[in-house]
C-alpha cells in the first residue's frame, strides 16, 4: 500500500477543475488499495471514497500557494502522520516541500514550454 498525495488546491476553475473531477471520478475504480491525501480548495467537489482523505487548503492568494508549496504542505502531512510515497501535482509546478518522494506533474497547460 503506498501513500499517494494529490495536490489540487488551485484547480478550481476551467480545464484544471475539469482534469481534477476526472481524476476522481475514477478513483474508486483505479485505487488499489492504495491511501490517497488530496489537497484541495475548500470549495472544490469532495466525493466519499474509501482510502481517500481530503485537506482543504484556501491558495487563492499568491502569497498563500508559495508558502503552502515551500512550508504548509510538508507541515500538513507531518501533523497527520503521513509519509507519502508519491506526490501527483495536477497544477503545473511541484511542491518544493516534499523533496524526498517520486513527484509527478501533470501540465494541462503548454505555457512552461
Amino acid at each position: 500500500m503506498k501513500n499517494i498525495v494529490l495536490i489540487a488546491t488551485a484547480c478550481r476553475t476551467g480545464g484544471a477543475l475539469t482534469i481534477y473531477k476526472q481524476f476522481i471520478s475514477h478513483l474508486k475504480e483505479y485505487i488499489n488499495g492504495n491511501r490517497y491525501c488530496v489537497f484541495i480548495h475548500p470549495d472544490m467537489p469532495k466525493p466519499e471514497i474509501e482510502g481517500v482523505i481530503y485537506i482543504e487548503h484556501d491558495t487563492s492568494r499568491h502569497l498563500d500557494r508559495i508558502l503552502f508549496d515551500w512550508v504548509n504542505c510538508r507541515k500538513m502531512l507531518d501533523e497527520r502522520r503521513i509519509v507519502p510515497d508519491v506526490v501527483l501535482s495536477l497544477q503545473n509546478t511541484g511542491v518544493r516541500s516534499l523533496k524526498d518522494c517520486r513527484p509527478i506533474i501533470y501540465y494541462h497547460q503548454p505555457l512552461p514550454f
